[in-house]
């Protein structure tokens, strides 16, 4: 088996494993969320690098759904016991 910084997907390959359209997968590289590498004279992204991404945003939605929830939790009155 090959080291995940081996294995590679091309542009095409990245759109329909992730399903997405290939105007997002061009956007991602654009931004360089993605960046692409030459191997073999094709343009490539790295397994690694994709799980990169995906656990970075991750992280940040897990962090902005706790920020939500302390926030909302903040507003909530405590209950008040009935007498």
């Amino acid at each position: 088996m090959l080291p995940i910084t081996d294995v590679t997907l091309r542009r095409d390959e990245l759109s329909e494993v992730l399903s997405l359209s290939p105007k997002i997968i061009d956007a991602l590289i654009l931004t360089r969320a993605l960046e692409t590498e030459r191997r073999d004279g094709r343009e490539v992204v790295t397994c690694a690098q994709l799980e990169k991404l995906f656990r970075d945003s991750l992280m940040r939605v897990y962090q902005a759904q706790a920020t939500r929830a302390a926030a909302t939790a903040s507003r909530i009155e405590p209950e008040r016991e009935i007498e």
